[in-house]
């Protein structure tokens, strides 16, 4: 099954969300070696990406993401 087209609007709709979720520690953030990932409550995936901050880690990873730093979890 192929997604539907979305408005780019959906993209900045989704992170807004994701964001709000982090900040009221409903959701949280994992740093991989092979990238990060966004998990809801049970540790269900909400998203996964394969970016990786192995340079500069936890730090560049908050400021890309724009939340706190303390929500990334560095499982490196």
């Amino acid at each position: 099954m192929q997604a539907e087209a979305t408005d780019p609007g959906d993209e900045k709709a989704l992170a807004a969300a994701l964001r709000a979720a982090i900040e009221m520690r409903v959701a949280g953030i994992d740093l991989f070696s092979d990238g990060f990932e966004i998990t809801g409550p049970d540790d269900v995936s909400l998203y996964r990406s394969n970016r990786t901050f192995l340079v500069h880690g936890p730090a560049a990873l908050a400021r890309w993401l724009n939340v706190p730093e303390a929500a990334v979890h560095d499982t490196r």
